[in-house]
């Protein structure tokens, strides 16, 4: 059964959280500005030549298959949230006014906590298609039939989400 907090949930599966939006604009901004060049002579600067986007300056918004996992994913931010799910997260160790526990989330280095949200992530339109792996930044994130497993390469960090279950490492 639907409750209606669930139901208002679902009517913002569209927007994605604004730090999420400020860290992908910064990222942006900052591949856009490394690519500049300056000129101090009468000689105009030749703009640089485009490079391939490395995984720091790498942005994934997606969705599994199911499409019951959607992320948010740039160089020092991943977050990723669940539709439907079969499990409860753990009480919030500090009060939370907004959702919690329908998601999760690493900013930086940081260990792996579940999101303190008033928005979703689900609403994505890239698929990530299953077997497949995308990067940003330390953060990696592979899309299984049996669920969605992300990592900080750095610190060893991460999560495994799906329908049914949950883990935190």
């Amino acid at each position: 059964m639907t409750t209606a907090r669930s139901e208002a949930r679902l009517r913002t599966v569209t927007a994605v959280s604004a730090s999420a939006v400020v860290l992908a604009v910064l990222a942006a901004a900052t591949s856009a500005v490394a690519g500049c060049t300056t000129s101090t002579g009468d000689t105009p600067a030749r703009p640089a030549a485009p490079s391939p986007p490395s995984r720091a300056d790498a942005q994934h918004f997606f969705v599994t298959p199911s499409r019951n996992i959607g992320c948010l994913l740039v160089a020092g931010y991943l977050r990723c949230d669940v539709g439907e799910r079969a499990w409860t997260a753990p009480p919030p160790a500090e009060p939370c006014a907004w959702d919690y526990g329908f998601g999760v989330e690493m900013v930086g280095d940081a260990a792996t906590r579940f999101s303190c949200v008033s928005d979703s992530t689900l609403g994505a339109q890239t698929v990530l298609p299953y077997g497949k792996t995308v990067a940003a930044g330390s953060f990696v994130c592979t899309s299984g039939r049996a669920a969605l497993r992300c990592r900080n390469v750095s610190t060893g960090h991460g999560f495994t989400l799906s329908r049914e279950r949950y883990e935190l490492f």
